[in-house]
């Protein structure tokens, strides 16, 4: 498990490359989301892609960029379709760290709109990711088990 420090270097690098870029592709596995990004450059048309893997397996929390995605099962699980459903195709408008804690949160939307966020919190022995509607910061979904914060709750920080 990497620590704060390792994981700030992270999302400040990834900012970068996948700010205002398009989510085209999410795929799960076990304790795990894959989330493929593309981005068009105005050099020549170019056009890149990022794969970035959010691991929330206890023994491994970490988010990380790959350069070998890995191969999605052959039925995904509800979370997926979830995020299928509201971010795919939307454009990564956000990316932002907490300054006292390893949460993450992506912000999808269009442009200068935030729609949704995914929040990933890789803190303590029991990781939990939160699909938010930013507006009323409603939980449209959710992996990991928190009876203060379920489907339907405001979102608050733990």
């Amino acid at each position: 498990m990497m620590n704060d420090v390792e994981l700030k270097r992270i999302i400040y690098r990834l900012s970068f490359d996948l700010l205002d870029a398009r989510l085209e592709q999410i795929t799960d596995g076990e304790n795990r989301l894959q989330l493929a990004f593309k981005r068009y450059s105005d050099e020549e048309g170019e056009r890149r892609r990022f794969f970035l893997i959010i691991d929330f397996d206890p023994a491994h929390l970490d988010i990380y960029p790959t350069t070998h995605p890995k191969k999605a099962p052959p039925v995904p699980q509800a979370f997926t379709m979830l995020l299928r459903k509201y971010i795919a195709n939307r454009m990564l408008t956000g990316l932002v760290m907490a300054d006292d804690d390893r949460i993450v949160t992506f912000e999808f939307g269009w442009e200068d709109e935030t729609q949704h966020e995914l929040i990933v919190e890789l803190t303590g022995r029991a990781p939990h990711v939160f699909f938010v509607e930013t507006a009323t910061r409603k939980i449209l979904g959710c992996i990991g088990h928190d009876e203060r914060r379920q489907v339907h709750d405001i979102y608050v920080r733990p």
